[in-house]
């Protein structure tokens, strides 16, 4: 088994705890460990909790979940749903509820490669964090996002938070 850290987000009154690979990629995943980007997420996320209030969240790429169970537990969300295609990376988000204690948050299996199974009705906000890294996701990820906003006009939102490691790829997603 790789070597895990605990990664805990003080958001001043609350705590949100994931255990997390020491590695950049494990079990052919860069998702069981939290990236610059989800944290800077969810500093914003607390700072900016009147977002949240009462939303149901949808979580594209939520890695071990740390992003997600942050805006369970301090922001006054409705509920969360985190979403990955990766098994080890699902098992670790569901880990992650666990361990905080959460019960408005759950775990679903979305593949950006396949026919989206999210209903765009079940929530009010997309958010995802560091999920800008790959090239040949980025057509994926962004008809993800377009099928799951299409026919809301205004009503919906999706926050991207990224760190831009590759100039040529972040600009490509922002296209």
């Amino acid at each position: 088994m790789p070597a895990t850290n605990c990664t805990l987000f003080d958001g001043g009154l609350t705590h949100t705890v994931a255990m997390e690979t020491v590695s950049m990629c494990s079990r052919g995943t860069t998702g069981l460990r939290s990236w610059n980007a989800s944290l800077a997420f969810c500093q914003w996320a607390q700072n900016n909790q009147q977002v949240f209030r009462n939303k149901r969240v949808l979580e594209l790429g939520c890695g071990v979940g740390l992003l997600g169970c942050v805006l369970a537990r301090g922001t006054r969300v409705g509920h969360v749903t985190l979403t990955d295609h990766h098994t080890s990376v699902l098992e670790a988000a569901r880990h992650t509820i666990s361990i905080n204690k959460l019960d408005n948050v759950d775990v679903k299996t979305l593949d950006w490669t396949k026919e989206c199974s999210v209903d765009s009705n079940d929530f009010d906000i997309i958010v995802a964090a560091d999920v800008v890294f790959d090239p040949s996701l980025l057509p994926y990820l962004a008809k993800t996002i377009r099928k799951l906003l299409r026919n809301h006009n205004d009503a919906k939102r999706c926050y991207v938070c990224s760190t831009i490691r590759n100039e040529e790829t972040y600009s490509r997603f922002r296209k």
